[in-house]
């Protein structure tokens, strides 16, 4: 009787434990890291990016690129020519008609926070990317 109680605690503790690697193994990040020479934002694990939210500090002006729905995603994005697998829209709350955009506008003297939170179960991410006078990249800040 006590042997087989034993067993049984044994095959519990088992099967917990594989649930637990299960889970591990299965999560994924939200981490990205940004590139200033080329302007693209990569995801760590190479995961498909989603969806981001670009803001512009100073400016006060915030955009979400998405992931057209028909189309596979990246697991990077270039912030200055999206391509053709992403779309752009201006965040507002204004009910005038919102500008198109194609890109990020990159102007001097500005900081982007970037906020990536594509993987619902995984802590978001975001960094901070400074331009220079020219309004080129030129210095990361991770939160």
């Amino acid at each position: 009787m006590v042997n087989k109680r034993k067993k049984d605690n044994n095959r519990t503790i088992l099967i917990f434990v594989l649930i637990a690697v299960f889970f591990l193994c299965a999560c994924h990040s939200n981490q990205i890291w940004f590139d200033c020479q080329t302007n693209t934002v990569y995801s760590v694990e190479d995961y498909p990016i989603r969806e981001l939210n670009v803001t512009m500090v100073n400016a006060k002006k915030s955009f979400w690129i998405s992931k057209i729905d028909t189309l596979k995603g990246e697991s990077c994005i270039k912030l200055d020519s999206l391509g053709k697998s992403y779309k752009i829209v201006e965040d507002s709350v204004r009910l005038l008609p919102l500008k198109k955009y194609d890109n990020i506008p990159f102007v001097p003297f500005e900081t982007y926070e970037i906020y990536h939170a594509s993987i619902g179960d995984a802590s978001a991410c975001i960094i901070y990317v400074q331009t220079d006078e020219n309004g080129k990249a030129n210095k990361v800040l991770k939160q």
